[in-house]
């Protein structure tokens, strides 16, 4: 129950040949009520390692706003992909990624956003160590350059090392 209202949820699950197809139901009993209005759905690779979710605006537009991808390989590394999908919207396709590798700077970031000061979308790579708290990040857009931006385990900007 909230505000009054009682909202009603049920999750399905159908198990297909090599994926598992997931429908999450919304229902609102009352005045203005609705019933099964499909917040989000997806589908996930029956061994665990990948899938995607779809989440809708509401139920009275039902258009697609979030997808979010994402995948593991081991206990470890993995990453999730969160794209703003709302169509005729002007940070339709942005997105941003998390993972992580098996690489001294094991943990990143994949950034693309519109940029309203520009009116631009711009690409935005920031990499660092979960472990050391050093790393790097290098945007073209933004910086004027292509260079990697470096900071050390402090978070104090550092000269980049030579390549």
């Amino acid at each position: 129950i909230v505000l009054g209202n009682t909202y009603t949820a049920r999750l399905t699950g159908q198990i297909a040949e090599t994926n598992v197809l997931w429908k999450m139901y919304i229902s609102l009993d009352g005045s203005g009520g609705y019933t099964d209005f499909v917040w989000f759905e997806g589908t996930s690779k029956l061994d665990g390692t990948s899938g995607q979710w779809k989440l809708y605006e509401s139920h009275s537009t039902p258009v697609e706003i979030v997808r979010i991808d994402w995948s593991v390989a081991g206990d470890e590394i993995g990453s999730v992909k969160y794209t703003f999908t709302k169509a005729g919207n002007v940070f339709a396709n942005s997105y941003i990624e998390y993972g992580l590798t098996a690489n001294a700077l094991d943990s990143y970031y994949t950034i693309y956003y519109y940029n309203t000061q520009y009116e631009e979308f711009f690409d935005m790579d920031v990499e660092w160590s979960s472990t050391l708290k050093n790393g790097r990040v290098k945007c073209l857009k933004f910086f004027g350059t292509s260079d990697w931006y470096v900071w050390d385990g402090n978070r104090l900007n550092v000269t980049c090392p030579s390549k």
